[in-house]
């Protein structure tokens, strides 16, 4: 099992490497259709969960756009660290965030946070996804001392990509529930383009309010 989890990891890093050569500084890079969906979904985070003057860990953080969304809605983060497995986007955030930290596992973070954010993450499908999310939300909150917030793909829609992965909100509101926060809620009450399908959800994992 772990094997493979590394090897599957590779498969992402590589995938999400090649994106990056291709489309540069662009949503695509973060394999969303289009700007509109990738920054709407990082607003949802920021309105559920205030990260202004927290200390967050941005678990997945591609190029760095939950950046800009914090600074588009008034949010300073009082300490960022992103977390990102592909090397050539990685080093980019490192050059174009100089004050931020930019990590490539979880396990080189040395230091406590309040929040972790995971957005998009996991949506792409591999015969371990259920063990990746689990572990990275357990690693996760063992730095975050106030709690979690994430978004997933949905299995109440109208249409499935083979390669994506889909799951039911209570099966990780189940989870979060029993190993991570006592305080959860799960949004699915939004869509990402205007008429559009609500096809994914984020939830809100907090040790205390």
């Amino acid at each position: 099992g772990v094997i493979y989890i590394k090897r599957t990891m590779m498969e992402i890093k590589e995938h999400y490497e090649r994106l990056f050569s291709e489309h540069g500084e662009s949503h695509l890079t973060a394999q969303y259709s289009d700007q509109e969906s990738h920054i709407k979904r990082l607003e949802i985070i920021c309105k559920e969960y205030n990260l202004h003057d927290k200390e967050v860990v941005d678990f997945g953080c591609g190029i760095g756009t939950l950046i800009e969304c914090m600074k588009k809605e008034d949010q300073k983060a009082r300490k960022y660290t992103g977390i990102e497995i592909a090397d050539n986007i990685r080093q980019y955030c490192k050059t174009k965030y100089k004050d931020y930290n930019f990590y490539k596992s979880i396990s080189e973070c040395k230091s406590m946070s309040d929040v972790g954010v995971i957005s998009g993450t996991f949506n792409n499908k591999s015969e371990q996804s259920e063990i990746f999310w689990k572990k990275t939300l357990i690693e996760l909150s063992k730095i975050c001392k106030e709690g979690i917030v994430l978004n997933m793909l949905s299995s109440y829609v109208d249409y499935k990509d083979e390669n994506l992965y889909y799951i039911d909100p209570m099966i990780v509101f189940k989870f979060a529930k029993e190993n991570i926060a006592p305080y959860v809620k799960v949004v699915n009450d939004y869509a990402l383009k205007s008429h559009g399908y609500p096809y994914e959800f984020t939830v809100v994992m907090r040790k205390e309010i």
